[in-house]
């Protein structure tokens, strides 16, 4: 069953319109019961080996689904797929959930690799803002080499919704296998895994991945490899649960600081994205560069609480010389309202899977959770069978799955054949 939508050059993955984890396990070279026992540890910071790795790998499947049911945009993109499934004709609802799935589908609509090669040997990144017909305004990330042409262009990476969803999810695999390494004290593969995230910066097949880890190493090159995932993790985890009031109440001088050298219309449209809960991807850029600015002044000092100090600077931010915790709990009553909104419609249509999802998560904090603690999805094996957590949610798989199966085939097939294309306001008499 399972087998075949799985790729078996994959070690998991997590498709977004059937909801469903895979793990291939045969390519750890394990039996199932094998990888059931690596699942259910309980001390998974002392796994080692092919078990570190398939745990790992749960671990960046996991954060992909409950990036996709339990964040303010992963419960709008999946009602939109649901209103799909119940009006299969409906051009209408086509055209909506088409603006979430081009902000995905546009990495490879117009990820450019100008070198030729596998590897790109970059020697700095930049970002910009730009236009397109198709997916209208948004951040691309540029690899630049200085050993033939000062500021030669090798490689342009759009800032997709893909890269986002992928970057958040390596961070957070990153991040268990150097604290698992640093539980065991293990001091030999802990500089063995900084070497292999520094080389996997420059794979040019795997830029939805490390674009953004690579924007961190060269925006904060003094910070170690824990306080850059933690960041990444953090603001990613903020850029998909913050609530519409948030993203469209960015304040004006930072855009000005940010985007001093781009269009100002462009950045009015961006804006207009915002305010509509879109481009989430551009505004986790905004985020980063507002913490590289605080560094700029010296304000960014790598301490124990690093996140809550993250989080401390993304709040003042919207209310300067105020209570943060003021700040704080005004924002979160926002998000309140949002959130419950959605679990409402969620439940409206019996998306089961989702809205028991985002019910779990409900009082969870939006930038860490312990996942031991949580009621987690089955999962596929690749040879079609399932496994369960101890601590499962209460959801048939295989009645989900056959539920969902053809109607997500179909919409998918929809929107390969219909291509990407996001509607947005960009004024007519602004020429690229």
């Amino acid at each position: 069953m399972s087998g075949r939508i799985f790729n078996a050059n994959t070690y998991g993955q997590y498709d977004f319109f059937n909801q469903c984890i895979e793990l291939n396990v045969e390519l750890f070279g394990m039996s199932e019961s094998h990888a059931q026992k690596v699942i259910d540890t309980k001390n998974p910071y002392m796994l080692t080996g092919d078990d570190l790795q398939l745990y790992s790998t749960y671990l960046h499947e996991l954060t992909h689904f409950y990036d996709c049911n339990s964040t303010i945009w992963g419960m709008e993109f999946i009602l939109r797929i649901h209103r799909c499934f119940e009006l299969p004709n409906s051009s209408q609802a086509l055209e909506v959930v088409n603006v979430n799935d081009s902000e995905i589908a546009m990495h490879n609509y117009m990820y450019e690799e100008r070198c030729g090669h596998k590897i790109l040997e970059y020697d700095g990144i930049k970002y910009g803002l730009d236009y397109d017909e198709v997916v209208g305004p948004h951040l691309k990330i540029c690899y630049l080499s200085y050993r033939s042409n000062f500021d030669e262009i090798i490689a342009t990476v759009p800032v997709s919704m893909l890269a986002l969803l992928e970057g958040h999810a390596y961070a957070q695999e990153l991040l268990f296998k150097l604290e698992a390494y640093e539980h065991q004290s293990d001091l030999v593969s802990k500089s063995l895994l900084i070497k292999e995230v520094e080389k996997s910066l420059k794979y040019a097949n795997t830029v939805e991945y490390t674009c953004l880890i690579a924007l961190a190493f060269t925006l904060f090159p003094d910070l170690s490899l824990k306080n850059k995932l933690e960041l990444i993790v953090t603001l990613s985890k903020l850029s998909l649960n913050a609530s519409v009031i948030m993203t469209s109440r960015i304040p004006v001088e930072l855009l000005e600081k940010v985007f001093q050298l781009s269009d100002k219309v462009l950045i009015q449209t961006l804006q207009t994205d915002w305010a509509r809960g879109q481009n989430r991807a551009a505004f986790f850029i905004l985020m980063l560069m507002y913490i590289a600015y605080l560094e700029d002044l010296g304000k960014l000092e790598p301490e124990e609480n690093f996140i809550d100090l993250i989080e401390k600077y993304i709040f003042d931010l919207y209310s300067p010389g105020l209570n943060t915790e003021d700040i704080v709990n005004s924002m979160m009553t926002l998000w309140d309202v949002e959130y419950d909104a959605y679990l409402k419609e969620l439940k409206s249509l019996n998306t089961r899977l989702t809205a028991d999802t985002a019910h779990e998560m409900r009082d969870k904090n939006w930038y860490s959770f312990n996942l031991y603690c949580l009621k987690t999805p089955d999962i596929f094996c690749s040879s079609g069978s399932i496994l369960s957590s101890e601590n499962r949610l209460d959801i048939d798989l295989e009645e989900h799955f056959n539920q969902v199966a053809k109607p997500a085939i179909k919409l998918e097939n929809q929107l390969k054949a219909t291509g990407p294309y996001k509607f947005h306001n960009m004024t007519i008499t602004w020429n690229k």
